[in-house]
């Protein structure tokens, strides 16, 4: 009985020794995967560094550089088109400016005609020789006028007493709101 006593315990210390083994074994494998890791890294990483800093930067870099050439193409576009609408805008208010002109060398200019004006927006021309106040120009429609707007988009709101419209020009042209069939009647000068 103690023969298979010690047999049993010498199968155990052997098991015992074979798991320490083993242990140790998992270990050592653990530190070596470990080391290998921390090596890899310490490799990668100039690696990593001279990849980013020499290639795929560059490559970003060649692409902002084509992309700054592309927008620096529609900036110069837009410039030329933004040159040419001023240069019009300038040449048809000259035109304006003589048209005008010709008008006041003329004489005596006919007061201008009523206008009949329907419940809503409304295009109206001023066709006077004199330039007017908002309030004087459209003092015959007053009840019913809500909004009055010239090309720029200044506006006359006198409900509001809104008024960045500051004059009625001979020539020009103003949209005007009425809550109601009207009748405008530009003053005489």
């Amino acid at each position: 009985m103690t023969d298979t006593m010690n047999l049993e315990e010498e199968i155990k210390k052997a098991e015992l020794e074979k798991i320490r083994a083993e242990t140790k074994s998992i270990n050592r494998n653990r530190w070596r995967f470990f080391l290998q890791s921390v090596l890899a890294a310490i490799i990668a990483i100039p690696v990593m560094w001279f990849y980013f800093s020499e290639v795929a930067l560059p490559i970003h870099s060649r692409e902002n550089l084509q992309l700054a050439r592309e927008n620096e193409v529609v900036r110069d576009s837009l410039a030329s088109v933004a040159e040419n609408f001023e240069r019009e805008r300038l040449r048809l208010i000259d035109e304006q400016e003589q048209l005008l002109a010709r008008i006041q060398e003329m004489g005596a200019v006919e007061p201008p005609s009523p206008i009949s004006l329907s419940a809503g927006w409304n295009l109206v021309g001023y066709t006077g020789s004199t330039v007017l106040t908002p309030e004087a120009a459209f003092e015959s429609i007053a009840d019913a006028i809500l909004l009055a707007r010239d090309a720029q988009g200044n506006v006359f709101f006198p409900r509001d007493n809104i008024k960045n419209l500051s004059s009625i020009e001979p020539g020009k042209g103003y949209m005007v709101y009425v809550t109601r069939d009207a009748i405008l009647t530009f003053p005489e000068p």
